[in-house]
């Protein structure tokens, strides 16, 4: 091939390289933010599943953490090391760019697989600190706040070894339950945050179709597009692959979980953790006893 033709050849190459990120962002009817999700929630929380679900109507994009991309924060072991963002103006630019389907980047599209989407589901685990400032500024889009056992978190973050090595093993686990507590009971009380859904991860695992049923409901409140998610076909059993059913690493002492039990118990959400089971209701019981 000449050279003519092989600069010919490659044009045409990233022409439609461009055209396929362009076809799997451009949103059907353009960018109504009423047709878009973010999932807030806390790592190890089960945000990709839930996005995954949420997702999985024909021509839905599935944004991933664009809050990760201000700080190029792409493994575990960086975000221990990297502050959670709080009130900043560029995670928050971000999380509302990624919502109106204006981000292109590997990260936040690697789970994407549709093309002409009619709507948009994004999740973020670093968001916590920006949520309010975000639901305030797109009053139309539905805010799903995702919460999990932080004792659960904590286990879970130790053992793929997910925190500081400067920390001890014990100090790196209360410290992620104590942030935790400190952050969503700030969400809890936040104003801007009052028209939020909150879902319990353990809810979503006792009752997968009736938690999503409930969502659903809420989210086709702000756009019809939404009652496209068929509940009862979802495989709801199959699990992200970003769940790491493998986890090796550092065990929890039962010594280390009776203190942070206390940290737990002092918060907001101790009594809704302290129940035997987290049906659904139990949250929101805990919500309408905080005025939300």
């Amino acid at each position: 091939m000449s050279s003519l033709g092989r600069r010919l050849a490659q044009h045409a190459a990233f022409r439609r390289r461009r055209l396929t990120l362009r076809s799997r962002s451009w949103v059907f009817g353009g960018h109504d933010l009423s047709r878009a999700v973010w999932i807030c929630s806390w790592q190890r929380s089960g945000s990709t599943w839930l996005a995954e679900l949420l997702a999985s109507p024909p021509r839905t994009r599935l944004v991933y953490e664009p809050a990760n991309l201000p700080d190029n924060c792409f493994e575990g072991v960086e975000a221990s090391l990297t502050p959670l963002p709080i009130e900043s103006m560029d995670h928050i630019e971000a999380v509302v760019r990624g919502l109106a389907g204006h981000v292109h980047h590997w990260w936040t599209d690697q789970f994407n697989r549709t093309h002409f989407p009619r709507r948009l589901v994004a999740k973020d685990v670093r968001g916590l600190g920006v949520a309010g400032a975000v639901a305030a500024r797109l009053p139309s889009t539905p805010v799903v706040l995702l919460v999990r056992n932080p004792l659960d978190v904590a286990a879970s973050v130790l053992r793929l070894g997910w925190f500081d090595s400067e920390l001890s093993p014990r100090e790196a686990y209360l410290r992620e339950v104590s942030t935790w507590c400190q952050l969503h009971e700030t969400a809890l009380t936040d104003p801007r945050l009052k028209r939020a859904v909150w879902v319990s991860y353990e809810a979503l695992l006792e009752a997968p179709k009736v938690e999503l049923d409930r969502v659903r409901a809420v989210l086709a409140q702000s756009s019809p597009t939404w009652l496209a998610l068929d509940v009862d076909s979802l495989k709801t059993e199959e699990r992200s692959q970003t769940d790491f059913a493998t986890e090796r690493g550092t065990s929890v002492e039962s010594a280390w979980i009776e203190e942070a039990r206390a940290v737990l118990a002092a918060s907001p959400f101790g009594t809704y953790y302290d129940a035997p089971r987290h049906h659904v209701g139990s949250l929101q019981t805990l919500l309408d006893s905080r005025g939300q």
